[in-house]
Parts: C-alpha cells; structure tokens; sequence
C-alpha cells in the first residue's frame, strides 16, 4: 500500500495496528517504499501521522545495500520525489545529527547500522512466525490436518 501511494489504505491498516517497523528481504521499510514511489502523503502519515508515527530515527533505517528512505527517493526517477526527498532531508539530517551526539559520531552511526541490520533480521522472523501461526491455526480448525 505505502509503494502505490495508497493514502487511506495505510491509514486505516495503521489505524489497525499494522507494524510500520516490518522490512523487505532487501532491508526497506513502509516509509522507503514510499519515498521511491514519491508518495508525500504517506511519508507524512508515516512520520507524522496522528495514530502511531513512526520515531525519528526511522528515517536513518538503511536497506541492505547501505541507502535510506531519501537515498531512495533523489535516486529514483517516480513523480513527486524530489519534493519527498526535500521533505526527508531536514528529518534526516536532524536524526543523524542527534545520533552522532548520543552515540559518538561514528561510532553511533556503526551502531545504527548493527541495530539496522538486527531489526531486519527480526523483521523476517516476525513474517515467518506470523505465517507459520496462521497456518498452525487452519490446520488445528482441519483437526490437525496440514493440506
């Protein structure tokens, strides 16, 4: 929902509880879909949003290959990103600047990216645990029968 720039679809799944910290194989979060897809009201609701908004420092979470949710959106090529990545900036820079402070310039930024790769790792373990949970649920519903 948040790479289409489905606004109220994101609302209301976050109104729900849906987990905004859950990552891709490739390490994105709902707000780096977002930003590549140049979708500015869902970054907002993301980061902003009245609900549950996603802390600060969820802008500096990196892909697996090193990029962050305005990395993504001044190297794609989607409409409205330049404006998104304009957005982000401010945000980004804040963030990394607090966590250089707290953390002791690099040394901070090496964790964040330790922490980064960890929260990925459990991210994926969440998305197999919930789909092996659903699956153990239709099967005892079947009288313990896997089909």
């Amino acid at each position: 929902a948040a790479g289409n720039g489905s606004h109220q679809v994101v609302s209301r799944l976050i109104q729900l509880g849906a987990s905004t910290a859950l990552r891709s194989q490739a390490g994105w979060n709902a707000l780096m879909f977002a930003a590549e897809g140049g979708h500015m009201a869902v970054c907002k609701e993301f980061l902003e949003g009245s609900v549950a908004p996603m802390p600060p420092q969820a802008v500096l979470v990196l892909s697996t290959d090193g990029k962050t949710a305005e990395d993504l959106a001044r190297s794609s090529t989607s409409k409205g990103t330049a404006a998104v990545a304009d957005y982000l900036q401010p945000l980004t820079d804040a963030a990394r600047e607090k966590t250089s402070a707290e953390g002791g310039g690099a040394a901070g930024w090496n964790q964040l990216r330790r922490l980064s790769r960890v929260s990925m790792a459990a991210s994926a373990f969440q998305v197999q645990y919930e789909s092996l949970e659903r699956i153990m649920h239709a099967a005892s519903r079947r009288g313990g029968v896997l089909r």
